[in-house]
């Protein structure tokens, strides 16, 4: 009887590590792939920063504040006249919409 009871034991013991092994492994690789995510948005995000305070340095040494003013239009302007191309999303089904009583 202490043999089987011995067994049971490690057997419990043996799955308990497995199981606790498998969860680490899952979960540091979604942190792995949530920390590189991260830190591809942040490296593109610095650039386009970067970018910008070199050209509006550069158009206000050069035109002033009113440079500045007429620039950060035409920016405006080209990303409003950008998400025009944009395709329009149409979902595939019919929505409908069920109301209950209260609504």
């Amino acid at each position: 009887m202490a043999s089987t009871t011995a067994s049971s034991a490690n057997f419990k013991n043996y799955v308990l590590v497995t199981l606790a092994y498998w969860g680490f492994t899952i979960t540091d690789g979604a942190l792995r792939m949530l920390v590189l995510n991260v830190g591809f948005y942040y490296m593109a995000n610095s650039g386009g920063r970067l970018a910008g305070t070199v050209l509006s340095g550069l158009v206000y040494q050069f035109f002033g504040l009113v440079g500045c003013l007429w620039t950060s239009m035409f920016f405006v302007l080209a990303a409003g006249l950008i998400t025009l191309k944009l395709p329009n999303p149409q979902p595939s089904k019919a929505i409908t919409w069920k109301a209950g009583d209260g609504d």
